[in-house]
């Protein structure tokens, strides 16, 4: 899709396999005509990062990986405001959001801080995965929003998938319109998302989020979430 988008090969390569090695793949690539690469890595993993960077791979983000945690004798840490009902989106919800989503994106993630990728592409990302999560099962199962007299007003989609080869339930993305920071949009989506992933016997796990989006870090530290993984997003150019 990135490919297409932005007119030239793009590959997207986890390097985490010792078996592979990271020169061979970055030589195999270019001689493919490959323009460039984008990979994560976890953090801990210091000496496969520092062989990226001689290879010419550059850092574009940070995030870190959130996992709910409640003891059993408090009960559900996240509460509802009330004034903004949440549930589950509807069709006419579509494209309201995904206009919600090319102001809340705009300048945000690894796409942006890579300053030779076209901007307006890359705003068109986030535009169009909205749309996706909103429309198709392989990528949220459920999407849940924030509604002021009718009008959506944030959004958070949820999905399960594998973490290590195990079945996890975790946020694919989300947002709320900037002129409703700091009204607990984002807690009572965050709160529906954690009874929808309860349902199924599960807990949100790996909920990623940009080390620099202060925030929403705080939110879910104050909401029973702690950090269980981290990771870096490098861009290297062929």
């Amino acid at each position: 899709m990135d490919s297409r988008r932005f007119g030239f090969k793009i590959a997207k390569v986890d390097f985490s396999d010792d078996a592979n090695d990271p020169g061979e793949i970055v030589s195999f690539l270019k001689e493919k005509e490959f323009r460039l690469i984008i990979t994560k890595t976890i953090c801990e993993d210091i000496p496969l990062i520092n062989r990226l960077e001689k290879l010419g791979f550059e850092t574009m983000d940070f995030q870190v990986g959130y996992d709910y945690y409640v003891k059993k004798d408090t009960g559900s840490a996240i509460k509802f405001n009330s004034d903004f009902p949440v549930h589950a989106i509807d069709p006419a919800d579509v494209e309201p959001l995904v206009i919600l989503a090319g102001q809340a994106f705009d300048g945000f993630g690894h796409y942006f801080a890579d300053k030779r990728l076209d901007r307006k592409l890359c705003l068109e990302i986030y535009k169009d995965w909205t749309r996706n999560v909103c429309t198709n099962k392989d990528f949220a199962e459920i999407v849940y929003a924030a509604y002021d007299e009718g009008r959506p007003i944030g959004y958070f989609a949820f999905t399960e998938r594998l973490l290590n080869k195990v079945p996890i339930a975790s946020g694919v993305m989300g947002a709320v319109a900037s002129s409703y920071n700091g009204k607990g949009i984002f807690q009572s989506l965050l709160a529906r998302g954690v009874e929808w992933a309860a349902a199924k016997g599960m807990v949100l796990k790996d909920m990623k989020v940009h080390t620099t989006n202060y925030p929403i870090n705080t939110a879910f530290s104050k909401l029973g979430f702690r950090i269980g993984n981290s990771c870096i997003t490098m861009h290297c150019w062929l």
